[in-house]
């Protein structure tokens, strides 16, 4: 019953996003790929719209189950512009290229019985309590995991897990799917700054090379199994990158930098981890315009532009300022409480430490594990070690060996560059250093091992772009090493912490340790993998992987299948270029 279930929900999102998102684009112009990028978000925005909307007045959300339908009945009506659009080899191709890492995402989701790694706990649970936040409801005044208001969050991502929730089911599983499916989109985005980064004639090559890299990335994988909104706001924040670089063009220049805003603005209402973008975003736009600065035209555009990202936020902030107050949704954001902890000086002194952690990852510090996290028992070990190199420094959340084999491959270019001095006056470069420093910086607390996981995926994800697009041109020594980083990343990044994931609390409660000491199971798998166990267990919640209850040699024969597809694809890929 539960996979009846699954593939329900599943044809449920897929029919909604998917539908209206190509019932938008139908009415745009353009490449495919964009137009459809566009319409999901614009679908992104409307759903949860719709949804805060019935909360707000306290419709009942039972309408929301013709949503799908409707989807299917609009689309209908532009069959004639699907079928043209789906004759694109392009396009087909980013369908199918979602639809495979959704089929490898939900795999390892099914295998997923439990929430741990290095020090992350508790955030799995909130997010789940805001979807429910909206569904049952709760009050207004809750504390979320007793540490949170609902206004620390912005609610977007939230209320479209919980709009999805409510066509199907509002159990932890479910949750679990409509989570991963929407971090998925980003996908999309990603594929359109590989067509812009690949310079000269376009092939599927690189988008396979992407998807090989997504599959075994420890970050993207992290990100796309863990009940949380990153990567879902990095679909926003991508697009807006996108369209930016677009913007470079004259044609349709302000229309681009518009919907750029508007993209971020939107990711706002996704998480507020898209601050610093924003920020640097409009540096950017005021020194590419500089010479336009005197011009009356380019005042009116950018008034409009500030009015657009306005009614967007107005949507979100209205609401929070008449419920909660100024100082109830501006200041409990914890990049502001946590702040409060600190003088001046120790926040600038904290600032450039989370910095410097951020970039150089523990082992190269030698930063041991705090005793406190650091279990006793080797696997798990050897999985927080790694996890706290992937997840929270900036290098290594993009490949271990994706820095080395760029750096490699450009070092000339590079020197050259900085013995000209042109580096220094790329405006490419002063926006990804200014997104770094203002990712880190907007962290209210200090933490000794990295901070690279607030705010700075989708800046990983760019160089994990760039580099897919750049691929076959790398020297064969450089793509040796590059596989050879991937192996590692995938073995000890991916493999092995979906290993220690695939059992749930109840087994190692009741049947290894023995007789319930709590203490024991802390010093042999960590403080906080058992603060993670005892609040599922609390809770009641059921992940998806104790419903299914995958066997362990089933996933990885579906495993090696799908790797095996994408290495033919490659493989054909490369035969046909030559």
């Amino acid at each position: 019953m539960i996979y009846l279930e699954l593939i329900y929900s599943v044809l449920v999102f897929l029919a909604t996003t998917g539908g209206l998102g190509l019932f938008f684009a139908s009415f745009l112009k353009g490449e495919m790929l964009q137009r459809f990028t566009l319409g999901l978000g614009l679908t992104l925005f409307l759903l949860f719209g719709l949804f805060f909307f019935l909360y707000q007045t306290g419709l009942p959300f039972g309408c929301l189950t013709i949503t799908p339908v409707i989807s299917l009945l609009l689309l209908a009506l532009r069959y004639r512009s699907l079928e043209e659009s789906l004759r694109e080899p392009g396009f087909r191709s980013s369908l199918l290229l979602y639809l495979m890492l959704s089929a490898w995402t939900l795999l390892c989701l099914a295998y997923i019985q439990t929430y741990n790694g290095g020090k992350w706990a508790g955030d799995w649970i909130e997010h789940y309590e805001r979807a429910l936040f909206f569904l049952k409801p709760l009050p207004l005044d809750h504390i979320f995991i007793g540490l949170y208001s609902f206004t620390a969050r912005p609610p977007m991502g939230n209320a479209l897990y919980a709009f999805f929730m409510a066509i199907t089911e509002a159990d932890f599983a479910h949750f679990q799917v409509f989570c991963s499916l929407l971090n998925l989109l980003v996908l999309f985005p990603a594929l359109l700054l590989l067509k812009h980064f690949r310079t000269g004639k376009f092939n599927h090559f690189p988008a396979w090379i992407l998807l090989l890299l997504l599959m075994t990335s420890p970050m993207f994988m992290q990100n796309a199994l863990y009940a949380w909104t990153r990567l879902l706001c990095a679909f926003f924040i991508l697009f807006s990158v996108y369209l930016f670089l677009r913007s470079e063009k004259d044609a349709g220049l302000f229309f681009r930098q518009a919907m750029a805003f508007a993209s971020l603005a939107v990711a706002l209402l996704v998480h507020y981890s898209a601050g610093p973008y924003v920020v640097a975003c409009l540096f950017a736009y005021f020194f590419v315009s500089r010479d336009r600065l005197r011009k009356p035209r380019f005042w009116k555009e950018t008034v409009w532009i500030g009015f657009t990202c306005a009614l967007l936020l107005f949507v979100w902030f209205a609401w929070a300022i008449r419920v909660y107050g100024f100082s109830g949704t501006f200041l409990s954001n914890t990049a502001v409480t946590d702040v409060q902890d600190y003088t001046f000086l120790e926040n600038v002194f904290k600032v450039f430490s989370n910095l410097f952690n951020s970039l150089v990852p523990h082992p190269l510090r030698g930063v041991s594990m705090d005793t406190a996290f650091s279990p006793a028992d080797p696997l798990f070990a050897i999985r927080d070690y790694f996890f706290s190199i992937y997840q929270v420094s900036l290098f290594p959340m993009m490949g271990l060996m994706t820095i080395p084999v760029l750096f490699f491959h450009y070092k000339d270019n590079l020197f050259n560059s900085i013995r000209t001095g042109s580096a220094f006056r790329s405006i490419s470069l002063w926006w990804f250093a200014g997104v770094v420093v203002l990712g880190v910086a907007v962290h209210g607390g200090y933490d000794s091992l990295g901070l690279a996981h607030i705010c700075l995926q989708p800046l990983a994800l760019l160089v994990v772009v760039f580099l897919a697009a750049n691929f076959d041109r790398l020297s064969g020594r450089l793509k040796a090493i590059l596989f050879a980083g991937i192996a590692f990343d995938f073995v000890f990044g991916v493999a092995l912490h979906l290993q220690l994931l695939s059992t749930g609390p109840r087994d190692l409660l009741f049947f290894f340790i023995p007789g319930g000491q709590i203490e024991l199971l802390q010093a042999t798998i960590g403080h906080a993998a058992v603060a993670n166990y005892q609040a599922q267990m609390f809770k009641g919640f059921t992940l998806l992987g104790e419903l299914v209850s995958m066997p362990g040699w089933l996933f990885w024969t579906m495993a090696l299948i799908l790797i095996s597809v994408v290495l033919i694809a490659l493989a054909r890929g490369r035969t046909r270029e030559n």
